[in-house]
């Protein structure tokens, strides 16, 4: 039998004043077992991999191990591991929330990007392109997850986003906030990811949550 998940409600909306509260109609669902099995959030920046097909990776599980990878041809190679907080894991969650991360709608953002690129063609003659850009995959899987003010949860909540040149389309493209949040996000991981390897490398076993850029 599955174990009973943790259940994680984390409110999204501000609070207006000391006394002021979230009720549950206005904060999103999000729930996850505190498991060490359960990969929450796995993150491929891109870049090149081995012949084998080996690649950097970074995982967070339910409990809050984060597992960063770097090939061995990687100029800092090996495994890492340092230990999230679960309240700063929740933290990081309900950002991603906030963002609209976890309900990233990937095909309506490239057809933005799209009408965007065509814009920019008409108006300047040409457009930014690069030869050679990172590909980088963010997942985040959940056991449910619902938005804000919605009653029906999602079970087996799993989003996989794909961007290519992420960094370089969220500098062209600003006005498409979006690509601009799904950029912040990765960023925020990419921090952790060197805060992690730092934690390991001097012995310690908590890692801090980075502040959004």
């Amino acid at each position: 039998m599955r174990a009973l998940p943790l259940a994680l409600i984390l409110a999204t909306s501000p609070a207006i004043g000391p006394s002021s509260a979230v009720s549950a109609s206005e904060a999103p669902t999000i729930r996850y077992p505190a498991a060490a099995d359960f990969l929450v959030i796995e993150l491929y920046p891109g870049g090149p991999r081995s012949a084998e097909g080996d690649a950097a990776f970074t995982r967070i599980y339910g409990d809050g191990r984060v597992h960063v990878h770097r090939p061995s041809f990687y100029r800092e190679s090996g495994d890492f591991e340092a230990w999230l907080r679960l309240r700063d894991l929740d933290s990081l969650l309900r950002d991603f929330a906030a963002d609209g991360i976890l309900h990233f709608d990937l095909r309506a953002v490239k057809e933005r990007r799209l009408v965007a690129e065509r814009e920019q063609a008409e108006k300047e003659g040409s457009v930014p392109g690069i030869a050679d850009a990172a590909t980088v995959t963010l997942t985040i899987r959940l056991d449910q997850y619902a938005p804000a003010g919605a009653t029906d949860p999602t079970d087996d909540y799993w989003k996989t986003i794909s961007w290519y040149a992420l960094d370089e389309d969220a500098e062209w493209y600003p006005e498409i906030e979006p690509l601009v949040r799904l950029q912040r996000a990765v960023s925020r991981l990419e921090d952790l990811t060197g805060h992690a390897m730092a934690a390991a490398r001097s012995g310690d076993t908590i890692v801090a949550l980075p502040a959004p850029r």
